[in-house]
């Protein structure tokens, strides 16, 4: 079988709009969660340094440009077309268009494929377009359908990711009913977690086979080794305590990858900071790797990006088997001695070879990917 690589990101977060910066600054201990002026949502991550080139809705623009610069960032000889596949995924849609006024063109505006529709728009692209929604592990599941159509035939390469633009009264007053937004800084598997802080973002991904990339000398940022996805009926919001279905989907990538626990070299963790998700995760991490595999997570960073959490964190990864380092956890605390992993709050430079990333959502979709550098 074909092995799939990637060869292009395109990337916009409060920390940068390339993936070089994103991953300097988080490896500097620097975040883009800022403190909003909002009583239902005291922290918010957002682009501060992004102005919409036009009219469309914001996750429209953000999707748009971030396919731009990983086509750009593919390299000669790399241009979509017919045969190019397109897995972009948005799942809140076009909320800046649709809040300000609920009449019928709002609605228009405000279709969760509308990025995907605009971005095969402008590239022609004719062949297989979808908008695959699976909460905060859409990009996971985004980009596990398009490795699938590929390895099929189904497409010669693909755009993969997922761009989210929501921080709107009506989407952050929803989470904080739902008790999920923190009050004082976000603090991942540590004891006194209250909660996550919402950002807006996107990544997107070229998607092609090793020979094909080789065969125009592009540069590879890492092998996608596997994926594993799974499901949890527990409860809409929170996952079973003892985190079963997370180990499920990790075994899954494992097994399908021909690996061993021991051949993952670190993990980039969801860490939402919320009590019973961080708990599960870390009891699904203990359970496969012990405290043994060095784990990270980047939320308390570049906030959480909702549907395009994973996608972001993905682009996280890949710079970090490039850069042989992994980004620090922030957060302010003692660590919750419920949460057994091997997490640090400081940058460190374990032997990188695979990295696998781990994520989840409302509805109880959970995702794991495992990348690996290119032989």
């Amino acid at each position: 079988m074909d092995k799939l690589v990637i060869t292009g990101i395109g990337v916009a977060t409060g920390l940068g709009q390339t993936p070089e910066t994103v991953f300097e600054n988080l490896l500097a201990e620097k975040s883009a969660v800022t403190e909003s002026g909002l009583p239902y949502a005291p922290f918010v991550a957002p682009l501060r340094e992004y102005r919409p080139a036009g009219a469309r809705d914001r996750s429209v623009e953000l999707a748009l440009m971030c396919t731009q610069s990983a086509v750009a960032d593919a390299g000669p000889g790399f241009t979509p077309g017919e045969g190019t596949g397109l897995f972009l995924s948005s799942t809140k849609g076009g909320m800046h268009s649709l809040e300000p006024c609920l009449g019928g063109e709002a609605f228009g505006a405000f279709l969760p494929d509308n990025p995907v529709r605009a971005v095969a728009e402008k590239w022609g692209i004719r062949g297989i377009a979808q908008n695959v929604v699976a909460a905060c592990a859409t990009g996971i599941y985004a980009m596990a359908s398009a490795a699938r159509a590929v390895t099929a035939g189904e497409c010669v390469n693909a755009i993969a990711g997922c761009t989210e633009a929501a921080l709107t009264p009506l989407v952050l007053s929803g989470f904080s009913r739902m008790g999920v937004l923190t009050r004082k800084g976000m603090a991942p598997f540590r004891k006194g977690r209250d909660g996550f802080a919402p950002g807006e973002g996107a990544a997107v991904f070229i998607l092609e086979r090793k020979k094909d990339a080789q065969g125009r000398r592009a540069r590879v940022y890492g092998e996608i080794a596997s994926f594993g996805l799974a499901s949890s009926p527990h409860h809409a919001l929170r996952l079973h305590p003892s985190g079963a279905e997370i180990g499920r989907a990790i075994l899954t990538a494992l097994k399908k990858a021909g690996l061993s626990s021991r051949e993952i070299d670190a993990v980039c963790v969801h860490g939402t900071a919320t009590q019973n998700n961080d708990q599960a995760e870390a009891a699904a991490l203990y359970r496969v790797f012990g405290d043994r595999v060095p784990c990270f997570g980047v939320k308390p960073g570049l906030g959480h990006l909702l549907g395009a959490c994973a996608a972001a964190e993905l682009m996280v990864c890949l710079l970090a088997l490039r850069h042989g380092a992994l980004p620090p956890t922030l957060g302010c605390g003692p660590m919750d001695r419920a949460c057994r992993i091997n997490i640090s709050d400081r940058p460190r430079r374990p032997p990188l070879g695979r990295i696998l990333s781990l994520n989840f959502g409302f509805g109880g979709h959970i995702g794991a990917v495992i990348i690996g550098k290119c032989a």
